[in-house]
């Protein structure tokens, strides 16, 4: 799915705050078929936390970060959790992927727990699409059989105007199909070095996945943070969610001025998104802040 989604109390864009407007053709839902039986992934590399110079491939113009003067590495990393598309007659397959359409607040507390992770928060009152704790807890877990967890994946930061930096999947991700050339987030797909026993499930691109990043910042004063994406996101600051785009719909979009959340000048705070790709059939990653954000420690 697309989307672009909202951090902190303004939101924009034609789905902002999770608003169930704009059309869905039939043509984004499609089902997928097909087994996985794919060879195993190649083991990830170390992450590159340091400063340094940084080549990106097509870079449309947008040139790399990473020297000291920066104040930010030149790549940070994420974690990266492939399932399978569900399939009732198939247990080791999670209802939340491939299954349920619908935009929805609620479904994660207001605070991190106490393993850094999303806390669920919507069963059985608020949910549409999502099936209880259960399966949540697996979309950032380790779930042996169900999911398979790819460690340290690259994210490499690039340059913008106005002393803006971040990732833009628009620019370094994946073209959609050769008729449909926009790039979109598909960092697991068949054939890449990171490519898992799942598989692309009969597909073009590799669904059904969830990103997960954490970092850490200094906050100065003046700060700002875009993100653009889809399905669900959820955005912490010290600890504290500060977006709530969850469920499965289109590209939202949304920008945070670190100002409104009360955070002391010259404090090192955590910041950590939380991202989940649960229906085809695009897929969005990107990120714009000032902030000089660091890899959080292991």
């Amino acid at each position: 799915m697309r989307l672009e989604f909202c951090i902190g109390l303004i939101c924009v864009g034609p789905l902002a705050c999770g608003s169930s407007g704009g059309s869905w053709g039939t043509s984004d839902f499609g089902g997928g078929s097909g087994s996985g039986g794919h060879g195993p992934g190649a083991a990830t590399p170390a992450p590159v936390n340091g400063f340094g110079s940084l080549v990106l491939a097509d870079s449309g113009g947008v040139v790399p970060v990473g020297d000291a003067s920066t104040g930010v590495p030149s790549m940070l990393t994420v974690t990266i959790r492939d399932f399978k598309f569900w399939d009732m007659t198939d247990p080791t397959t999670n209802p939340d992927f491939q299954n349920a359409i619908g935009a929805e607040k609620g479904i994660v507390a207001a605070t991190l727990g106490a393993d850094h992770k999303p806390v669920y928060a919507a069963n059985p009152t608020t949910s549409t699409t999502t099936h209880g704790q259960m399966y949540f807890d697996q979309w950032y877990h380790d779930a042996p059989g169900t999911n398979i967890t790819i460690s340290n994946y690259p994210l490499p930061l690039s340059a913008g105007a106005g002393g803006t930096y971040g990732y833009d999947s628009l620019v370094s991700g994946v073209a959609l199909s050769a008729k449909t050339p926009t790039k979109e987030w598909f960092p697991i797909d068949d054939g890449t070095p990171y490519a898992t026993m799942f598989g692309n499930q009969g597909q073009t691109h590799n669904y059904s996945f969830t990103t997960e990043l954490h970092t850490v910042f200094v906050y100065r004063g003046g700060e700002t943070f875009s993100f653009s994406g889809d399905d669900d996101c959820f955005v912490f600051v010290n600890n504290a969610l500060v977006i709530d785009l969850g469920g499965v719909h289109q590209r939202a979009m949304g920008t945070v001025a670190l100002d409104t959340l009360g955070l002391v000048k010259g404090m090192q705070y955590p910041l950590d998104v939380f991202n989940a790709e649960r229906r085809m059939i695009e897929s969005n990653f990107s990120f714009t802040t000032t902030i000089k954000l660091q890899p959080a420690a292991q």
